[in-house]
This record gives structure tokens, sequence and C-alpha cells, in this order.
């Protein structure tokens, strides 16, 4: 396309002609330099990784994919919604009983 920016700016003024914003968040947070690197070579050592996040499954899924931490074809357990401790424990146990029957 010729003159792309040139016609994405007047599509945009366009668009946004008139509006009143009610509210507005963009966050992107990016792996600092290294992480994908830092992290493989840990996983090639033999240390175990855990993945302990606040964030949304699946945006917590998609850092760790982009940072090598999760890799095609690995399986995935998730622990998640667990209204106790005692919950938690359960669940937890159910996923290491699973992990040791597939070894």
């Amino acid at each position: 396309l010729e003159s792309r920016t040139e016609r994405l700016a007047e599509c945009g003024a366009m668009i946004e002609k008139d509006l009143q914003l009610v509210g507005i968040s963009a966050v992107e947070d990016r792996l600092q330099e290294g992480v994908p690197t830092a992290i493989a070579r840990l996983k090639d050592a033999g240390i175990r990784l855990w993945v302990l996040t606040g964030d949304k499954t699946e945006t917590a899924v998609d850092i760790a994919y982009s940072c090598n931490l999760f890799s095609q074809g690995m399986e995935l357990i998730f622990l998640t919604n667990s209204a106790d401790v005692a919950a938690a424990s359960e669940r937890l146990a159910t996923a290491e009983k699973s992990i040791k029957e597939d070894s």
C-alpha cells in the first residue's frame, strides 16, 4: 500500500470523530532481553521451573510460551480456582498422581 501511514491516520480521524471516551487502558509487558535464553539454559540444566501468577491463565500460558518456559507438546497441568488450602492441596495431589501414572 502506498501512503499507508497517511491513509491509516485519515481513517482514524474519520472513525474517532465526536467520541466520548469513558476509559482506556493498554498494557504490554515485554520480557527483558535474555529471559527466553536464560530459561532455556535453566531447563537444559535440569532445573524445574514453575509458573505462579496472578494473571489470567491464558495470559500466563502465553507468557510462558514466549519465554521458552513451555514448549509445544508439553503437558500442562492447571491448578486454578481452589476455594481454600485444602482444595488446592487435593488438586495438587491429584495432579501429582496423574504425573506419576504417566511416567
